[in-house]
């Protein structure tokens, strides 16, 4: 997946805007929240990056316009 750089605007990652069907999603505003397990299924220790800033109750936004 490549480095992640939360709340810069700046990733490796890339997501092509569709839903689980392959269906591009529409232009608007989107809220998201990532959860991230390792095998054992436990939590990851949270990495304080200084980007809690950009973020509500864990809720990231997106905005997807085309």
């Amino acid at each position: 997946m490549g480095p992640l750089n939360v709340g810069t605007h700046i990733t490796e990652y890339e997501y092509d805007g569709t839903d689980e069907f392959g269906t591009k999603l529409a232009n608007g505003v989107y809220l998201y929240r990532m959860v991230v397990k390792d095998d054992s299924g436990s939590d990851f220790k949270k990495l304080d990056t200084g980007t809690d800033q950009f973020f509500q109750h864990g809720f990231g936004k997106m905005v997807i316009l085309r």
